[in-house]
């Protein structure tokens, strides 16, 4: 590991080499390189001396120890694939120890009917719950206590504080009956989110993904290996069965039938670490310790698990760790910016299927 050393936003400023918050290559851009043209080594002597001269300090520092500022696919042609480690365990009094990525997605995420969730992982420890993967959005209109409002109708009802982490509920004129139609009310009056989506691991190796407060699978897979990459892709739609597939392949699926027409809501922020409670308060429960790269996320669902073709597709992306054919349309590991969260660090990845 290349080591760095962190500002005063508590983010890792990296050592040469190591990118803090960038969007790095797919597996098929090689080894790219930036290079000045025609300049030899007293010419490219005199350009240092001309840098070092006149470039302010400020800037200078930015070009050696890039800054933390997410940085997008603009970027990427000069750097390989990237990989995040994430820590929890090591507080200091001038380091948090809650460690996460943040997504900065150039569009909204949209409202949602269904998913796809894949990536690459490789754990330091599995001594307690991890946390993989959080949506978090404003379910209700309004802020604490909110009225959350119904899309199809003006009917309304309050969330109270009884409603936090529950049902925002709204009124039908057909029945004058609060229905569970709107989502979930905010967790808490600081923030107004409700976390929407959380997967888990469960150790040894349980799985569990849980969506607007309903467990919508639960599962144990092939004991996940410290020290081991494994690839982990799960996949919910509202009206087929949720399935997980680890290591390509299929594992377990599920089908709750109270969230059939399920919409969730849009505009939310996805992270990858930790939970929006750690986030918020800084105190770690269920933090991820490890490895994560290639973490992609797309609207569109395997609605039928069992059939072959799902299979196959699945087996190919764990076996030649590719992408989905035109997917990825809310995450893309090489090209969505990104930030880190207390010290994470970003390194360039060995461009080698299941070794990286």
């Amino acid at each position: 590991a290349v080591a760095g050393r962190h500002n005063s936003n508590n983010s890792t400023v990296a050592a040469p080499g190591v990118q803090n918050s960038d969007s790095g290559c797919s597996m098929n851009h090689r080894k790219q390189s930036c290079r000045v043209m025609g300049v030899g080594k007293w010419g490219l002597a005199v350009v240092v001396m001309w840098a070092v001269t006149w470039v302010p300090a400020s800037s200078l520092r930015e070009i050696i120890l890039p800054s933390d500022k997410p940085t997008g696919s603009d970027t990427a042609s000069c750097r390989g694939l990237t990989k995040v480690h994430l820590v929890q365990d090591e507080a200091t009094i001038f380091t948090p120890f809650v460690q996460l990525l943040r997504f900065m997605t150039d569009d909204p995420v949209p409202d949602l009917v269904g998913f796809t969730l894949h990536t690459w992982f490789n754990l330091d420890s599995i001594d307690k719950n991890a946390t993989f993967f959080t949506y978090t959005a404003d379910s209700c209109n309004d802020h604490w206590p909110g009225i959350c409002i119904d899309t199809v109708d003006a009917g309304a009802c309050s969330c109270s504080e009884a409603h936090a982490n529950g049902w925002c509920e709204t009124r039908d004129f057909v029945t004058n009956n609060c229905q569970k139609t709107c989502g979930l009310c905010p967790d808490q009056e600081t923030t107004g989110k409700s976390t929407l989506i959380t997967l888990k691991l469960i150790p040894p190796h349980g799985w569990e993904l849980t969506i607007m407060g309903l467990q919508m699978l639960v599962a144990e897979s092939p004991s996940v290996e410290v020290g081991t990459w494994h690839h982990l892709l799960v996949s919910w739609h509202s009206e087929a069965p949720t399935s997980l597939w680890m290591d390509g392949t299929l594992i377990h699926q599920q089908h709750n039938k109270q969230m059939d027409s399920l919409i969730i809501p849009g505009g939310g922020e996805v992270k990858v670490g930790q939970t929006e409670e750690a986030f918020q308060t800084g105190v770690d429960k269920e933090g991820l310790q490890g490895w994560i790269t290639l973490f992609n996320l797309d609207s569109r669902a395997i609605k039928k698990p069992d059939d072959t073709s799902s299979k196959e597709k699945v087996s190919r992306l764990y076996s030649k760790c590719g992408a989905i054919p035109k997917g990825h349309d809310i995450i893309e590991w090489t090209k969505t910016p990104r930030k880190g969260h207390g010290g994470s660090t970003t390194q360039l990845a060995q461009e080698q299927c299941h070794h990286f």
